[in-house]
């Protein structure tokens, strides 16, 4: 049976995504980091954003938990 996920970050700003990942991770919330290219070629640009859009999913039991963590350090201006 596969588990549901949701999209719960979409942003071109790696520093934020790191964040938001490391804070779900420190609760023990599993996620799931996407990008349909790029991810795999980051340090190969000089600049690590702005490329590429990164999309962080989380399980939906943890959807709710997830958004407010994402509200708290993610600037509106920040997400896609």
């Amino acid at each position: 049976m596969e588990s549901d996920v949701v999209l719960i970050l979409e942003t071109k700003n790696y520093m934020y995504m790191n964040l938001v990942k490391e804070a779900l991770e420190n609760r023990d919330i599993p996620v799931l980091l996407k990008s349909p290219m790029g991810y795999y070629l980051r340090g190969m640009f000089p600049i690590d954003q702005g490329f590429f859009n990164l999309r962080l999913y989380v399980q939906k039991e943890f959807e709710s938990e997830a958004n407010e963590i994402v509200q708290t350090i993610v600037p509106p201006e920040e997400m896609l």
